[in-house]
């Protein structure tokens, strides 16, 4: 991930995986645990790596998955 903004921001992002068929089969979550944020601000032209662990319900093979990534600032 990377800041090209003037302010630090705290990024959200959420990966959601599907089976074959579009049944969601798994997500993987990263800068949020129980309502409250977990990482720490991205500054100004910083750049940061995550990674992360997926549990898939029943252990089946996802075919599709959707990103969605928020980013708001830190200040509000």
């Amino acid at each position: 991930m990377d800041n090209r903004n003037l302010l630090p921001v705290r990024p959200e992002v959420k990966i959601l995986f599907f089976d074959h068929v579009g049944i969601q089969v798994g997500v993987s979550e990263l800068g949020m645990g129980n309502g409250l944020p977990i990482t720490e601000p991205l500054e100004r032209g910083e750049i940061r790596s995550y990674s992360s662990s997926l549990e898939l319900a029943d252990d089946l093979e996802p075919q599709y998955f959707q990103v969605q990534i928020f980013s708001p600032d830190v200040n509000g």
